[in-house]
């Protein structure tokens, strides 16, 4: 029986010289193959691979949880640079060149507030955002209102992004405190506009 005839450029045991490949050879061929094979999936279906590979993570954290985050305080803990430069990558797609050219623009103070930020602490200066765009814990390039004190950040938040409730509490705090200081009877407080006035009710009491 004739024996099989070899395509050109054929890497079999006759046209190598006689010899076989070593196991370190095979396995190397093996990672090639699987790297080829895993590129061509990639290109004809990447969606279906980033699910599988969304699938195949999901299942190894679930069945590995405590190891996994063990292994992630520990990195973070080496590494509070890189761990920084990551988690401002993977929430706000910002490099540590972006926030530092923010920094810089900002002369590194709140831009609520104008107060100095704390640069030892990058970790705590927060990124605020219109949270119409994006959710509370991300932002992108299109959203993103400056750097600022948590304190500010989470003002706003409370505030409900309204720069007019946050001025009728600044001017009847103004007021307040000027009565107080002048022991003068207290003064009309500024009404609110619209549906907001039949909503406010003294505490304690339901609305209607």
């Amino acid at each position: 029986m004739p024996g099989r005839r070899c395509d050109p450029g054929c890497t079999c045991s006759r046209h190598r010289g006689g010899t076989m490949p070593t196991p370190e050879e095979k396995r190397e061929r093996r990672r090639q193959v699987q790297a080829e094979n895993w590129r061509r999936r990639s290109v004809a279906d990447p969606d279906g691979v980033r699910a599988g590979n969304r699938e195949r993570n999901a299942r190894y954290y679930e069945s590995h949880r405590d190891e996994v985050v063990e292994r992630h305080r520990q990195w973070r803990d080496e590494n509070p640079v890189a761990s920084w430069e990551h988690s401002l990558w993977y929430r706000h797609k910002m490099t540590a060149a972006d926030w530092q050219l923010t920094w810089d623009q900002q002369m590194g103070r709140c831009y609520l507030c104008q107060e100095p930020l704390d640069g030892s602490r990058p970790r705590a200066v927060h990124i605020d955002h219109d949270h119409v765009c994006c959710q509370p814990t991300r932002s992108c390039a299109g959203c993103r209102r400056g750097l600022a004190h948590s304190r500010c950040n989470r003002l706003l938040s409370w505030a409900g992004d309204d720069p007019a409730w946050l001025r009728r509490v600044a001017n009847n705090l103004e007021m307040a405190n000027r009565r107080l200081r002048s022991q003068q009877p207290a003064q009309a407080l500024i009404p609110l506009a619209g549906d907001d006035a039949a909503a406010v009710t003294p505490r304690g009491e339901e609305m209607s």
